[in-house]
């Protein structure tokens, strides 16, 4: 019997792959007790809520012991505007609100995209209600420009109608304007959460003061610079918003969270930092993915040339350069996504790649490839069939087929390139694959936040890691 050297991957067959994946997920669906199919969620805009009377004025507390922290109900983890139009429309007397988002950037290059059009991020009431002539209101709001600044590659404004008035509030300043005086929590919830970039859980974390305006308890989330297994902080923040709508922030203590950011696919080496600094989490991730599948592009490119370079098959480097193209695909679809959710995709910035060694190509390739991308591909899957949030389980099906070719492209450039290293190399290599493999599982044993996972049809806890550990039976 020919035994294998040790730590060396069996080769795989990309016909194999997306039958061996599928049955992985099906196998540990049933063990979970749970079918693939997820109801979406409804998009009705659930009504404003004003400052609970528990919550008595007080201008001079600041600190841990803040009598409004905990008052939002189970379900609610993130003031959202989207969630919100229809009350912010009536706190203005707008007779229509509808919130427009553009991104312009090309994710792979950081260019801009001269052909990228708005989008309507969300509506609320009736365009031209009260207006004395429907005919003429109608054709001012057509004829509403938008106008992002100049150079900007993502943006947001808010076109209103008010009897015959037709408008476009742009960025937070213009919106509180439309505001004033801010007489409503949902009002100052939005100045917190818009202007300083904070996390504000329910718009019962505002409360109002005594000589007026209004207290504003939110959170600041520290990035994710797209490091596998980063744990994110929270520095509470406590947010101070005057009748007029200026407003000053004061943090209150930095804390550990539970969330953690996503463990990426394959990561190009040279990859700088890019942090998201969308208020919506859900936005948040979905730019994080958008900013990982276009930096994705550089990897499959610089992996097709080092292959070609070390004589590879011809059919491996054919196969790396169609993954950059799929990449290319997927950076699109998932930039819309996020765009719909009022989260920016910061541009993909790699610096210059530099000649590598087989055994320093190999090393990446097990964990980039052999590990991360292979669990995205397996992460994919399940949203394609878990996803709640609207236009993300459609988007996730043909990016799972992808992946899951992807992850077979990984360890067959594994299979042929990892025999042609040293022994101590393969043992580097191995090393690094188990370290990954090992980060992944405790990564995914914590879980994302729970309204997070089930818009987007991330695998809980205990599903995942069924997943992490099938797939390393079934693989290494």
């Amino acid at each position: 019997m020919r035994v294998r050297p040790r730590c060396l991957p069996r080769p795989s067959e990309s016909a194999s792959f997306p039958t061996l994946f599928r049955s992985i997920l099906v196998a540990a669906f049933a063990a979970e007790g749970c079918g693939p199919q997820v109801t979406p969620a409804p998009d009705a805009a659930a009504p404003d809520a004003a400052a609970p009377d528990a919550a008595a004025p007080d201008a001079d507390v600041i600190g841990p012991g803040l009598p409004f922290e905990d008052v939002c109900p189970a379900e609610e983890g993130n003031y959202s505007v989207q969630n919100r139009l229809d009350a912010l429309r009536g706190a203005a007397r707008l007779d229509y609100l509808e919130m427009r988002t553009i991104d312009r950037s090309n994710h792979w290059d950081g260019g801009l995209n001269p052909n990228a059009s708005w989008m309507t991020g969300g509506a609320a009431g009736v365009r031209c209600a009260t207006a004395t002539s429907a005919g003429a209101c109608e054709a001012a709001f057509a004829a509403l420009q938008n106008d992002p600044p100049s150079g900007a590659a993502v943006a947001w404004v808010f076109a209103y109608t008010r009897g015959d008035e037709a408008g476009v509030a742009r960025g937070v300043d213009e919106i509180a304007a439309l505001y004033a005086p801010i007489d409503a929590a949902g009002e100052a919830a939005f100045i917190a959460a818009y202007r300083h970039g904070l996390r504000v859980a329910c718009v019962g974390s505002a409360r109002p003061l005594a000589a007026g305006g209004w207290e504003v308890l939110g959170g600041a989330l520290s990035d994710c610079t797209f490091r596998s297994g980063q744990r994110r902080t929270l520095t509470r923040t406590l947010v101070r918003v005057a009748p007029d709508g200026t407003s000053t922030a004061t943090a209150l203590g930095t804390t550990d969270t539970d969330e953690w950011c996503p463990v990426p696919g394959r990561r190009p080496d040279g990859l700088r930092d890019a942090p998201s600094h969308a208020t919506d989490p859900v936005g948040r991730w979905l730019a994080r993915a958008a900013h990982m599948e276009a930096a994705s592009v550089f990897a499959f490119e610089s992996l097709a040339r080092e292959l070609a370079a070390l004589g590879a098959p011809p059919a491996l480097v054919a196969d790396a350069r169609r993954s950059a193209d799929d990449e290319r695909r997927h950076a699109r679809v998932m930039g819309r996504l996020a765009g719909r959710a009022g989260a920016a995709v910061p541009p993909v910035e790699v610096e210059a790649p530099r000649a590598r060694t087989a055994f320093a190509i190999a090393r990446e390739n097990a964990v980039e490839g052999c590990v991360h991308e292979t669990w995205a591909a397996m992460e994919a899957l399940a949203q394609s069939s878990r996803a709640a949030r609207p236009g993300v389980a459609a988007a996730m099906g043909p990016i799972a087929d992808d992946e899951v070719r992807h992850a077979a492209l990984a360890w067959q450039v594994a299979a042929w390139l990892e025999p042609r290293l040293s022994e101590a190399e393969r043992a580097a290599v191995c090393e690094a694959r188990e370290g990954a493999r090992a980060a992944l599982a405790a990564r995914v044993a914590r879980g994302y936040d729970q309204g997070i996972g089930e818009a987007l049809g991330l695998p809980p806890p205990g599903l995942a890691a069924r997943l992490v550990a099938s797939l390393h039976a079934a693989l290494a």
